[in-house]
């Protein structure tokens, strides 16, 4: 049954509310303030990423069915598999991050920057899709290769998983089905932020390398240049957003004690990811070359 309590527009929220609303779980929102800016480093974030808008279609992605067709079969398919990963991994980021978060935000300048996060990664997804939709001349039997290669599903599987389970809670919080508590915060607010902070800082790296490795020979210079921009994206943005978001939690009791109660998941988070990078590699190279 739907939380009542909850509303769209907190008439009630005072002045000093305002100027000193937490990130999460501080008072139902009221006005979208601009005024108080407790978390100048977020605001400052949104706008960069905002002037670095672009779109999935400024490059002629047409001219890699030439590159396509004409190169060894082992280089078209290091850069399939690469494109792959990072294609279902923006899909997934670009769908869950404000279905997860939402219900627990509190504060302008964290809602306004994920919004904006959110929908450059629908960006990056378009642009993975775009680049596949022109770039054969039979785009299905690609994507059924990509959706069959299971060695990108068990790479984005480790952060996959922690955000099914975090989605899971955050619908039931939202749903009033459970109580908000210091631990429910942790397991969807901090576990989902380390874990995206992972993908994007750590996990998008070794396909960028692939790509940009085969680029650098000349080949595929539109997915290269398409690449270099969700890079950017990925890496001055994205990345330093989450660590930004944890410093400042870092201030807060419940911040302090969510990421130190974390520690042994944070180890086996990092360690399986590492893995999972290993693994990917390791299947890039399968042919011997």
């Amino acid at each position: 049954m739907l939380d009542q309590s909850k509303s769209i527009f907190n008439f009630d929220k005072t002045i000093e509310e305002y100027k000193n609303t937490p990130i999460f779980c501080g008072p139902e929102p009221g006005l979208m303030d601009t005024i108080y800016k407790p978390y100048p480093k977020l605001w400052s974030l949104y706008k960069e990423l905002k002037n670095l808008d672009w779109d999935e279609n400024e490059f002629d992605y047409k001219r890699c069915k030439i590159d396509f067709k004409n190169t060894e079969d082992y280089i078209s398919g290091k850069m399939i598999k690469a494109l792959a990963y990072q294609w279902e991994a923006d899909s997934v980021a670009g769908r869950s991050i404000l279905a997860i978060l939402a219900p627990f935000v509190s504060s302008t300048e964290y809602w306004t920057a994920l919004v904006r996060i959110a929908d450059n990664e629908n960006v990056h997804g378009a642009t993975y899709s775009e680049i596949i939709k022109l770039s054969f001349d039979n785009p299905d039997e690609v994507v059924r290769d990509i959706l069959e290669y299971k060695a990108a599903r068990n790479r984005l599987g480790v952060v996959e998983k922690t955000l099914n389970e975090a989605l899971y809670l955050s619908r039931q919080y939202a749903a009033g089905l459970i109580p908000m508590s210091d631990e429910l915060y942790r397991d969807v607010v901090m576990k989902t932020t380390i874990a995206l902070l992972y993908l994007e800082r750590v996990q998008f790296i070794a396909s960028f390398a692939v790509t940009f490795t085969i680029c650098e020979t000349g080949l595929y210079q539109p997915i290269g240049k398409a690449v270099q921009k969700i890079c950017q994206d990925e890496l001055e943005i994205h990345a330093e957003f989450g660590k930004e978001v944890i410093t400042y939690e870092m201030k807060t009791e419940k911040g302090k004690w969510a990421i130190e109660s974390l520690k042994p998941w944070i180890k086996e988070l990092r360690s399986e990811i590492i893995q999972s990078e290993n693994d990917f590699i390791d299947s890039i190279h399968e042919d011997g070359h």
